[in-house]
């Protein structure tokens, strides 16, 4: 058998067409949504009333909130003990700073200290 040739050589074009075509949709649908994006922020700008922002605005927040608590998966209890295994191990071997260490390491990080 010559290589790229039998059942995958045959299979190669359209394996290429299915690949092409789904580059094709993610690049159109990220280009939609980015049309989408913009459409809405011009929409967006021209609204003078403030009671109509504010509803929006609330109305974005309260969106965000919900898919966010869809997304959200309660931990599995063998993570979790997985986790305080973790934290009992740090403490006896003490490995742990204490807050106001940590705050100014914090600040450190962030340009405040």
């Amino acid at each position: 058998m010559v290589y790229g040739w039998g059942v995958a050589g045959e299979l190669r074009p359209f394996f290429v067409s299915v690949r092409t075509s789904f580059n094709y949709f993610c690049q159109k649908n990220q280009m939609d949504i980015q049309a989408q994006k913009l459409s809405l922020i011009k929409e967006f700008l021209s609204i003078n009333n403030e009671e109509l922002l504010s509803k929006l605005g609330r109305f974005l927040k309260d969106e965000k909130k919900k898919i966010y608590e869809q997304e959200l998966k309660p931990m599995p209890i063998s993570q979790l003990e997985s986790l305080i295994d973790k934290v009992e191990d740090d403490v006896a071997h003490q490995r742990t700073i204490g807050a106001k260490q940590l705050k100014n390491d914090i600040s450190k990080v962030v340009g405040r200290g």
